[in-house]
């Protein structure tokens, strides 16, 4: 608003302009309840999110993709030797081989698995999947993932490997095992 004045600098009237905002406030409230949502689910899922921004040589690393890992939101940098320091030096080279080649060539959703260094110094099997952002040129600009704590799942499938491969009993290999290393 603002005061009309006349000559000897009395008020005469007043303009007030009202707009309504209605819809942007609905859009707005959506748009944080859609945040709210996506978040609790993130929360609920304990998935991680990672961007690999080819162009900037940026990585950023998501507060719950560093708890998954036992550290707090400020605790690790956001640096791609994070990541790859963190790697079970076994898979370590495919890990990064992988990454690399998806980078270059990227076809579908990436995904791959294996084992990174927790802060208590245990290794936890991890499963990270990710997209490409690709500008009209054709080149890759960045990387966007998500990342899972499977360790679970792979000692649950080692317990049932271990069940059909010895014997309940004695502990000892049975016939499955004894062909599976014939087969070999």
């Amino acid at each position: 608003g603002t005061l009309v004045r006349d000559a000897q600098d009395r008020p005469l009237m007043g303009l007030l302009t009202i707009r309504d905002i209605t819809v942007w406030r609905r859009a707005e409230r959506a748009r944080e309840r859609a945040e709210r949502r996506l978040q609790l689910a993130i929360d609920i899922a304990h998935l991680g999110s990672w961007e690999w921004s080819m162009m900037e040589g940026s990585v950023y690393f998501s507060p719950q993709w560093k708890r998954l890992l036992g550290y707090g939101e400020n605790e690790l940098p956001n640096h791609l030797q994070v990541w790859e320091e963190r790697l079970h030096p076994a898979d370590r080279e495919r890990a990064l081989s992988v990454l690399q080649g998806y980078a270059r060539h990227p076809e579908g959703t990436f995904q791959s698995e294996y084992r990174m260094r927790h802060r208590d110094g245990d290794y936890r099997w991890v499963t990270s999947r990710a997209v490409a952002e690709i500008d009209d040129k054709g080149k890759v600009q960045c990387l966007i993932g998500t990342m899972i704590d499977i360790t679970r799942q792979k000692l649950e499938e080692q317990c049932v490997r271990e069940a059909a491969q010895h014997c309940p009993l004695t502990g000892l290999p049975n016939r499955a095992l004894i062909f599976e290393y014939a087969n070999h």
